[in-house]
């Protein structure tokens, strides 16, 4: 743009004038001014029973999501142990002791699986007694 005006006053000069250069201007930055977002006002206790509804929520899709996944898990360690429990039945060459070993390893292994699953209730329901209060 700021080189067709140089040529439009070279032309106008006539031949032989000389023109100088104009500089170059930045244009000028529209800035647009904006309020600053505020949140609602809400009464304090409207605010910490949101808070503590959202937990809750939250709270209570992990239990869900938790126990779906602890019944898959035995589930499926319950059938593996009924496969084990069949194969070693049928395995002539283990012997008795042997036998029995694995069959105890399955017990303790039952017993472990149920002692994670209290422990992670009774750690839900302390987290419960922590974040959220008074929310039915």
């Amino acid at each position: 743009m700021e080189q067709n005006k140089i040529e439009r006053k070279a032309k106008a000069a006539g031949p032989g004038k000389i023109v100088k250069k104009a500089k170059a201007v930045e244009p000028k930055k529209i800035v647009k001014k904006t309020k600053p977002k505020t949140t609602p006002k809400t009464k304090g206790t409207d605010s910490i029973m949101e808070t503590s509804k959202m937990a809750k929520n939250v709270l209570d899709m992990q239990k869900t999501a938790f126990q779906n996944t602890y019944d898959a898990l035995t589930t499926a360690q319950d059938q593996a142990e009924r496969a084990a429990n069949m194969a070693i039945d049928s395995a002539f060459w283990i012997p008795e002791e042997g036998a029995q070993a694995l069959r105890e390893f399955g017990k303790t292994f039952k017993q472990g699986r149920d002692e994670w699953k209290r422990y992670v209730d009774e750690h839900f329901q302390t987290v419960e007694k922590l974040f959220v209060t008074n929310v039915k």
